[in-house]
């Protein structure tokens, strides 16, 4: 396989017939647990981590678990929120 031309060109053959970058809701959820656990014994707040973590739990709970990290939005979206452009 040749080496692509640009930058650009390797970002948008990515996802082709692989599993989508960044990982599922569960696996965030597992390492938003390691950091705030961290932090915890650390003595060290991390409100908005924390905050972050209990959206992805939801996710989990809406059965979202093994969706990439943007099907969190359907979190939002499930709550009412209107999200997206002017369409």
């Amino acid at each position: 396989m040749p080496a692509p031309a640009r930058a650009i060109d390797l970002v948008q053959g990515a996802g082709v017939g692989k599993p989508p970058p960044g990982g599922t809701i569960d696996i965030s959820y597992k390492d938003q647990e390691l950091e705030t656990g961290f932090a915890k014994a650390l003595g060290v707040p991390l409100l908005m981590a924390n905050l972050s973590q209990q959206v992805y739990q939801m996710g989990r709970a809406q059965g979202l678990n093994q969706e990439d990290g943007s099907a969190i939005v359907k979190v939002f979206e499930r709550a009412g929120v209107a999200v997206g452009g002017d369409e």
